[in-house]
């Protein structure tokens, strides 16, 4: 979701009220679902494994705040914007790469 919203915003003539409720969308998502399922990893998973829970929560809260103040700019992205929100979202993405490696071989799967 968020890789389109970053497309999104980094084209002329951006969509800006879609990619804000889309961003809206993504914090329910972290805020809801995500957040319960951090917290049954916290409870139920090793120590190592929540901790990296707790990152990959972590980044994608500052990537969607990085992607809402660029939303909220109306459009005026420069270039050090769009590469703030791309390294956001490389950040976002290796956690979560490193999150299910992690729990693949907590779980031998």
């Amino acid at each position: 979701m968020l890789k389109e919203i970053n497309a999104e915003l980094s084209r002329p003539g951006a969509d800006l009220d879609a990619a804000r409720e889309r961003l809206a969308a993504a914090g329910g998502v972290r805020r809801g679902g995500l957040a319960d399922a951090q917290a049954t990893v916290e409870i139920e998973g090793p120590e190592k494994l929540a901790r990296m829970a707790e990152e990959l929560t972590r980044s994608l809260a500052v990537c969607i705040v990085i992607f809402n103040a660029g939303a909220r700019r109306q459009g005026d992205s420069s270039v050090a914007d769009e590469n703030l929100r791309r390294r956001s979202l490389e950040h976002a993405l290796s956690k979560r790469a490193q999150f299910v490696d992690q729990a693949r071989r907590t779980i031998d799967v």
